[in-house]
């Protein structure tokens, strides 16, 4: 179990180096081979291809992340994988980067030689983290295949040059698409030890980092469209703030990529890009993409929800595709289309006006949340893509409350924002329009949610003040027999 344990962890890894690490003596190859032939005897069937070199984990194997106890507990006594083990608690005990510059403030400790794999989507600004770790770590900046310096490799892989690269002495900095993990990836990865390869996501910008560079002194709308439409992502954002409605270089970056993949599945692409949100197989049936979704997922395109289906890995993506498609066509998905979308996926407004009236402010407990960013007052959230669902927890006050929700909310003109309140088991939901808002909550005592649901951007701060008589009206739970269940 300790070489499957090593493989989900550190990915494709040769057989001599898992020989040397599990047994560390002249006969490792065979312990190998005889443990190869157990594990497919308890598994009931093989996990790899014979003669497959590098082993690579099958797909049908996975690694359970969360449990209890010491991580990797009992492996510090296999072979050679003591210090391998440490390492890796050690990782998973570390503080994580948040934000691009503690990212490059994380990754200054590296030295050549070395892999350093950057994995992002389109726009995700990897050759620009490998500029500015050149510049801190004082490296010559490469952007083809040497033996020295930093060597920054972008699809297509310069293939003929692997061994070039493998007997020099360079960092090598990879970018690396979502989807299938090509070839050339997985030999350098086989060819590096663990203690020589860092693997890093480059997420999109959070909306507090993006208002700090691209976006400050903007005005919230044009940034949050901007933002919003980018997908966060530092290399488009530009290009959305100069032309908001024809960013040419996105799109033809994304019409690139999808050109990667078979004709009548890019075509397949297109005609779903049509489809805002989730959509089920029937809808793909009615698109004649059916018989491409896998290909698609396992690309990276689309991702797939058990309980409400498929959409696009990035709503950014999607809105732009959706532009690639000639209008005539565009209409006839339209057409195919009718009567086949769900409806009712946004929660129903139903929170109701009761009376009372603002008194003293009240001391509150800072809230926690999921999805909710702090800003310097208040907070941010940035839905960007279907299906998200974002809300602050906010700690019990002992007794019924007023609270004041102020800020400002932006959202695409095909959608809509809700923000939600939940409290003892009930739940009501509230449409915010754009622009400025200032929402007053009569609150029941005890702890409570706020919830954000759809699509857009939202900058807001909170408020407790005590609840008094009044006339004033007030935002508030429905009666229980008519408040939407939790």
């Amino acid at each position: 179990m300790a070489l499957l344990y090593y493989l989900a962890l550190e990915g494709p890894t040769s057989r001599m180096r898992l020989a040397d690490l599990l047994y560390g003596h002249a006969a490792s190859l065979q312990n190998l081979r005889v443990e190869l032939h157990r594990l497919a005897q308890a598994l009931g069937r093989p996990p790899f291809p014979k003669g497959q070199d590098p082993l690579v984990l099958p797909p049908w194997i996975l690694l359970l992340k969360e449990g209890q106890g010491e991580a990797l507990g009992g492996l510090e006594a296999v072979g050679g994988l003591e210090e391998w083990v440490q390492g890796v608690r050690m990782a998973l005990e570390a503080p994580k980067p948040c934000g691009r510059e503690a990212l490059l403030e994380a990754l200054e400790g590296m030295a050549p030689p070395g892999l350093l794999v950057l994995r992002g989507r389109l726009g995700s600004g990897a050759q620009g983290v490998a500029q500015e770790l050149a510049r801190r770590r004082d490296l010559p900046y490469r952007p083809r295949p040497h033996s020295t310096g930093l060597v920054y490799l972008e699809p297509p892989y310069p293939e003929e040059d692997l061994e070039t690269l493998l007997r020099g002495r360079a960092l090598l900095v990879l970018w690396l698409l979502p989807g299938e993990e090509p070839r050339f990836f997985l030999e350098l990865r086989a060819r590096y030890g663990a203690e020589r390869t860092w693997v890093v996501d480059l997420p999109p910008l959070t909306w507090a980092e993006a208002r700090k560079a691209w976006l400050q002194g903007l005005p919230f709308s044009q940034a949050a469209g901007a933002y919003f439409l980018s997908g966060g992502q530092p290399e488009w954002l530009p290009e959305f703030l100069s032309a908001p409605k024809t960013p040419r270089r996105p799109l033809a970056q994304l019409e690139l990529f999808a050109r990667l993949l078979p004709k009548p599945a890019r075509e397949a692409l297109e005609r779903l890009a049509q489809v805002p949100g989730f959509f089920s197989r029937e809808v793909a049936e009615a698109l004649e993409a059916a018989p491409h979704l896998a290909a698609l997922e396992r690309k990276g395109w689309l991702v797939y929800d058990p309980g409400r289906g498929y959409r696009f890995a990035q709503e950014a993506e999607r809105r732009l595709l959706a532009t690639a498609l000639p209008p005539g066509e565009r209409e006839r998905v339209w057409e195919r289309l009718q009567g086949l979308l769900p409806r009712g996926a946004l929660p129903r407004p139903s929170l109701v006006l009761l009376r009372g009236r603002r008194g003293r402010e009240r001391a509150s407990l800072p809230p926690e949340g999921k999805g909710v960013d702090p800003l310097g007052e208040g907070w941010a959230v940035a839905l960007l893509n279907p299906g998200e669902n974002p809300w602050l927890a906010v700690p019990s006050l002992g007794e019924e409350a007023l609270w004041e929700v102020r800020g400002e909310a932006w959202a695409p003109e095909d959608g809509a924002l809700y923000l939600g309140l939940r409290s003892g088991g009930r739940e009501g939901w509230l449409a915010l329009g754009e622009g400025a808002f200032a929402l007053r909550l009569r609150v029941p005592a005890g702890p409570f949610r706020l919830g954000f649901r759809g699509l857009g951007v939202v900058e807001f701060t909170l408020g407790a003040y005590r609840l008094e008589e009044g006339e004033e009206a007030l935002w508030a739970l429905p009666p229980e027999e008519e408040a939407q269940k939790v």
